[in-house]
């Protein structure tokens, strides 16, 4: 990772967000062809992301998130998706460093029988999930080492995390790890927020004790929502001998409010071109030319965006201003002859655009201003009877992608989840089987440890992670969940509602989860929402 780098790079091999505008930015493309040697089918390369918030070309947000390869553009992430990254992207950008991630090039380039200035390109990136790459507070001063993440294990704590946590934003953290008698201690800011389960416990304390000796600080990844905290550490990790010493620097103050941060201009208006490219690929007279060219051998790859069932929302890219071609300026002496010789046609279009417009006003008083004013007394008259409607075109502005809600959530637990694997219950079986529960049957009865309410507050996380914004969101109190245990996988089948703030009301979605415990700190899930 190049030292102005913040490691936002997934810990699977996750290569799901789209990059779009790739054709105007072939001679990069092919730069990284040339350097970057081939893994099977594709080129892995590691990329950055940049908050361009003075892009002039930028959508109705005011910015824009490039994709680049040693600080040249290679694409652009698509509008619909760059809203959940840009407070994280923002306070990387405040502090003078981008998010480094994982990048996955795919190029008809790499087969012998394709047919020069045909080039295809198809980039994708791997990165953590929104709200999940920059820790809210500091890291350690003293020396420290990163825990990778792995697994997400529930920390046992006590009411003296509320006190901890007072006036602190749930999400993202970075704790520390201190030996203790009998267990692991874990701290936020070097205060004691609760402790590792016995089990985890012994399997981290040699790695912990044997940093502590040295005067290191063990650190790890977390998630706190008061009362809960959620630990991602990856328990198999044993490196003692010389560990990367404070991996992630220290940012900007964290602000509530992102557009509060000091960001930077990042906009590149010319691209670089590459040097082992053939002169006239680079020269001006042959611009014109050229990226017409790129851009219809590209076409097709951009037409219709792959369906993705991840938490992205994978939408067809918009036409890239940069690769619009602007006919040249003619010159003074001849702009003044045209003008002169086209005063009277002028005139006479000024008159007919003068009565269309007469004619049109007309029109529109007399048949459309009737007509609209029957159909929004209808709307308002059967307002309650559109409610399955709103809720079908609320939620495409939600979730990952632009059809049904219950494919595109229906494995955002398997690229997410910070367990092992998932269940052995297919979609339609957990539909299926949750369609007529109610009540909650077991709920004394604990499967490997695991009680039937913290299945419960599993299956909340698995949902938030494919909701865009997890932070407004509202789930069932425990008296209006429906659970039972499940012999087969052993483990719990559980189902609830979330309501979602839209700019037409509350939404309410029914989402539906199955859980399987594998030990007493850890378990397989997999969630879906449904209609």
């Amino acid at each position: 990772m190049p030292p102005s780098g913040y490691d936002a790079r997934p810990t699977t091999d996750w290569y799901g967000q789209k990059v779009v505008s790739t054709a105007d930015y072939v001679t990069v493309l092919r730069e990284i062809v040339a350097h970057v040697p081939q893994s099977g089918n594709f080129r892995l390369f590691d990329a950055t992301l940049v908050l361009e918030i003075d892009n002039p070309r930028a959508s109705s947000s005011g910015y824009a998130v490039s994709v680049r390869w040693r600080n040249q553009v290679l694409g652009y992430l698509p509008d619909s998706d760059i809203e959940p990254y840009f407070p994280e992207l923002a306070r990387l950008a405040a502090s003078g460093v981008d998010a480094v991630v994982k990048a996955r090039l795919w190029t008809n380039m790499d087969n012998p029988s394709h047919s020069p200035g045909s080039e295809e390109f198809t980039v994708t990136v791997g990165v953590q999930p929104a709200g999940e790459i920059v820790p809210l507070n500091d890291p350690p001063r003293a020396q420290w080492v990163l825990i990778p993440r792995g697994t997400a294990i529930t920390a046992i704590t006590d009411r003296q995390i509320f006190k901890v946590a007072k006036n602190r934003d749930s999400g993202h953290y970075l704790v520390t790890l201190h030996p203790i008698t009998g267990g692991i201690e874990i701290r936020l800011d070097d205060k004691y927020i609760g402790t590792l389960p016995t089990s985890t416990s012994e399997k981290m304390r040699a790695l912990v004790e044997s940093y502590d000796k040295q005067g290191i600080v063990t650190a790890c990844h977390a998630t706190i929502d008061v009362p809960d905290v959620l630990v991602d550490i990856n328990p198999a990790y044993k490196e003692t001998g010389k560990p990367l010493m404070s991996p992630l620097p220290a940012l900007a103050p964290y602000r509530k409010h992102p557009h509060d941060y000091h960001i930077p201009g990042r906009f590149q208006e010319s691209r670089r071109p590459s040097p082992a490219a053939p002169p006239q690929v680079t020269a001006l007279p042959q611009q014109p030319r050229e990226m017409p060219q790129a851009k219809a051998a590209s076409a097709p790859t951009h037409a219709t965006p792959p369906r993705n069932t991840n938490r992205q929302n994978f939408a067809a890219p918009a036409p890239n201003p940069q690769a619009a071609q602007f006919p040249p300026a003619a010159p003074t002496s001849q702009r003044r002859g045209t003008i002169m010789a086209t005063t009277a046609p002028a005139s006479r279009a000024k008159s007919r655009l003068i009565l269309l417009i007469v004619v049109t006003g007309a029109i529109f008083f007399l048949i459309i201003v009737p007509v609209f004013s029957s159909c929004v007394s209808h709307l308002t008259d059967s307002a309650s009877s559109t409610h399955s409607t709103t809720r079908h075109s609320a939620t495409s502005e939600t979730y990952s992608d632009e059809s049904s809600v219950s494919e595109s959530t229906s494995s955002a637990s398997e690229d997410y989840a910070s367990e092992s694997a998932e269940p052995d219950i297919s979609d339609s079986d957990l539909t299926e089987d949750t369609r007529n529960m109610t009540g909650t049957t077991g709920t004394n009865e604990k499967i490997r440890g695991w009680s039937v309410f913290q299945a419960r507050e599993l299956c909340h996380r698995r949902v938030a992670q494919q909701l865009r914004s997890p932070q407004s969101a509202t789930f069932e109190s425990e008296s209006e969940f429906a659970a039972r245990p499940n012999a087969n996988p052993p483990g719990w089948v559980l189902a609830g509602y979330v309501d979602l703030p839209q700019h037409s009301g509350i939404v309410r979605l029914t989402w539906a989860c199955a859980v399987v415990p594998v030990s007493s700190d850890s378990a397989q899930s997999r969630a879906i929402l449904v209609r």
